[in-house]
């Protein structure tokens, strides 16, 4: 009897640990399995994480309107920028390396040294594809994507047309002396005269006055003239409906009879009206250089023609003369500032060398543009266009 009892209770022993055991080892197995889940959980939050921080990147990367590569340790680019595709021409990387795309050994070799260096490098490289310029570049390391182990960002910056601008402000203010410095140095020359003479005959010197009175309207229009540029230049044009036959016409009719001192007949071929929003005091001054121009370099006898016109959503206005005309080696230059075609004609005239130029700032700065067709020693024919509403 005593034997069955302990039996029984080795048998009830036997079942609670192994049932103590049991839930022991699924207790354990449970924490793994939720240790796992949680670990899993985390690894799938930090990817959804690194995929959202790669879309910001990439829609970040997509905005700029610089190029930009984002290229993998062996220069393979990974993503290009639409500014990059537009600016080397091409439409997917497709697996190429970054010389392939730009066909720049100075770019490779600055990706080479932000690697080797693993920090940001910076430098000035010059391009020859699509165009040749000089650029500002600059590649530092960069978040990789997809799971590489490393990615290096390549930001690219065109400085040719800031150098190209910086050259025009240095002859803009190398011509701005020059031009300044003759007519100053003239009236030096006349007033120290004046002074150094004081029993000058009354005639000679009203003569030399006179001189001096001249001189200082020519530094007068040509501080005029810079001022008009700048303006052009600078501020955006205040635009209103106007009517671009009214100005012209009442343009003519002030210009007339200085034409007609020269034997200069100004034809009106301008339609009744010519509606367009634009600055009128900017027209104007258009206007008037277009037919001062005319009338200086025509030729006694000449004529000059003013039309107009409307095509396209575009108002033209065109001044066409039968003068001594421009050679063709001129025209591609006779926007620019300071340059005259005929320097001695110019000058004698009284002309700064600016008015070409203030017609071509003020027309593209509403939206337009200043063509020219010349054949020497028959004349030319001067063209602005314009949006005919803004």
């Amino acid at each position: 009897m005593i034997a069955l009892w302990a039996a029984a209770i080795g048998g009830l022993l036997g079942c609670a640990i192994f049932v103590f055991l049991w839930s022991l080892e699924r207790g354990r197995r449970q924490r793994r399995e939720r240790a796992i889940q949680d670990l899993r959980s985390q690894i799938d939050d930090s990817n959804r994480a690194l995929e959202s921080q790669a879309r910001q990147w990439r829609a970040l990367i997509e905005g700029l309107e610089i190029p930009i590569f984002v290229c993998k340790e062996d220069g393979t680019v990974e993503m290009a920028n639409e500014a990059a595709k537009q600016f080397f021409q091409f439409v997917a990387p497709d697996g190429r390396s970054l010389v392939a795309l730009t066909f720049s050994a100075d770019l490779s070799h600055l990706l080479q040294r932000c690697i080797h260096r693993s920090a940001q490098v910076n430098g000035l490289i010059q391009l020859n594809y699509p165009a040749e310029g000089r650029l500002y570049a600059s590649v530092w390391p960069f978040p990789p994507f997809q799971g590489e182990k490393s990615a290096y960002a390549v930001m690219l910056i065109d400085q040719t047309e800031q150098r190209r601008l910086e050259q025009v402000r240095r002859d803009f203010v190398a011509n701005v002396s020059h031009e300044l410095r003759s007519p100053l140095a003239a009236v030096r020359a006349l007033a120290e005269t004046v002074q150094d003479e004081p029993d000058m005959p009354v005639k000679d010197r009203k003569r030399f006055l006179s001189l001096i009175v001249d001189e200082t309207e020519r530094l007068t229009r040509i501080a005029d003239d810079v001022l008009t540029l700048s303006q052009a230049e600078l501020q955006p044009p205040r635009k209103e409906p106007m009517d671009l036959t009214e100005i012209a016409r009442a343009i003519i009719e002030r210009k007339r009879r200085e034409a007609e001192q020269d034997r200069i007949a100004i034809i009106d071929e301008l339609p009744p009206k010519l509606p367009v929003s634009a600055n009128p005091d900017q027209m104007t001054q258009v206007v008037i250089n277009l037919i001062e121009n005319a009338i200086k370099y025509n030729k006694a006898g000449g004529s000059i023609i003013v039309r107009g016109g409307e095509q396209d959503g575009q108002t033209w206005l065109e001044v066409e003369d039968d003068g001594i005309g421009i050679l063709s080696a001129d025209l591609p230059r006779i926007f620019e500032r300071f340059y005259r075609a005929d320097k001695a004609r110019s000058r004698d005239s009284g002309g700064t060398g600016l008015g070409l130029s203030i017609v071509k700032h003020i027309v593209e700065a509403h939206g337009g543009s200043a063509t020219v067709e010349s054949e020497l020693h028959k004349g030319s024919r001067f063209r602005i266009s314009i949006p005919t509403s803004a």
